[in-house]
């Protein structure tokens, strides 16, 4: 008999027809300052991200709080990112948890400008090429008590930064992976509260990770179900037939490393970093992530926890 709850059963459905769907979003070209001049979601996607904020935060604020996202890209452009942009701002509207204020200039990461928030959101900042002035000041941000939450593309960042790197958890080797099912690891965590402890099937473009990434460290709240993930296995193959292969580029020599021997892919972590918080989650890389209330009520209390109002155990899962 099938157990599992009906909407879980109708976001399968929606997600695989929505990541062949999902039409392109025209990506403006960078200005001389490296910024993009993104333009607004249209009017239906803003009606989808409106039709799936929750009325009602899980945690509430001890105090008004401030929340940064930052949107800068010097890697791969999103084109989710405008409605990565609209979610987070509404979300804080319609709960109350935050006010958000939104910029991709490297101006505003300075230890003077930051002093006015209590957390960063990274959405999609892909590949960045962060000023050495602005790694101390993110650094010292976190540290010193306050927050840093990221979606997708932000996991593909500071390759050059070990300590970026060591904050954040991991390092992006590819995307490998589609169709998953997903399991929640840790059912009793209230950041997980959304998903009711039950594993289900997702489609999107899924990272893979390679150290710093340890269980050892990040206290996982999502990971891939892999003996339910068939598709994983088959890409997992076609990684290394294509590293193996006498033509075989450097790049996908590399890639190899994204076929994890231990089989561990982790999709969502929370983490104490200094005095500060982090949570990252990996998924999110089709606008129409944006458009699904369970998804917009996870991402608000992984901000929730950066924010430091969604108390949660982020000791490590060890395996």
């Amino acid at each position: 008999m099938n157990t599992r709850p009906a909407y879980l059963t109708l976001i399968a459905s929606l997600c695989t027809l929505s990541l062949l769907a999902d039409p392109p979003k025209q990506v403006p070209n960078k200005l001389p300052n490296g910024e993009r001049p993104w333009a607004e979601p249209d009017a239906d996607d803003v009606a989808k991200i409106i039709a799936a904020l929750p009325d009602k935060a899980p945690a509430t604020p001890s105090k008004p709080r401030k929340l940064l996202v930052f949107y800068r890209t010097d890697g791969f452009p999103h084109s989710s990112i405008p409605c990565w942009n609209k979610l987070i701002v509404e979300l804080g509207k319609r709960t109350g948890a935050y006010t958000a204020t939104l910029s991709q200039s490297y101006d505003d990461l300075t230890a003077e400008k930051l002093k006015d928030y209590d957390a960063l959101f990274f959405n999609n900042t892909c590949r960045m090429s962060t000023p050495e002035p602005v790694k101390a000041a993110i650094q010292d941000f976190v540290k010193s008590g306050k927050g840093w939450a990221g979606n997708h593309g932000s996991g593909d960042n500071w390759h050059d930064w070990p300590e970026g790197k060591e904050m954040l958890g991991c390092e992006f080797v590819t995307h490998p992976y589609g169709r998953i099912q997903i399991k929640v690891d840790d059912a009793k965590s209230p950041l997980t509260a959304v998903f009711n402890g039950k594993a289900f099937p997702y489609s999107d473009e899924i990272y893979a990770f390679k150290e710093p990434y340890s269980r050892n460290k990040l206290h996982m709240l999502l990971s891939i179900d892999y003996l339910n993930s068939p598709d994983v296995a088959k890409a997992e193959q076609r990684l290394r037939d294509r590293a193996a292969a006498p033509e075989a580029k450097d790049g996908e020599k590399r890639d190899l490393a994204a076929a994890r021997a231990d089989k561990d892919y982790a999709l969502a972590w929370i983490r104490p970093w200094g005095q500060g918080r982090l949570f990252y989650c990996a998924l999110g890389h089709r606008h129409s992530v944006t458009f699904e209330p369970e998804m917009a009520k996870f991402y608000l209390a992984g901000i929730q926890y950066a924010l430091g109002d969604m108390k949660a155990d982020d000791a490590p899962s060890t395996r």
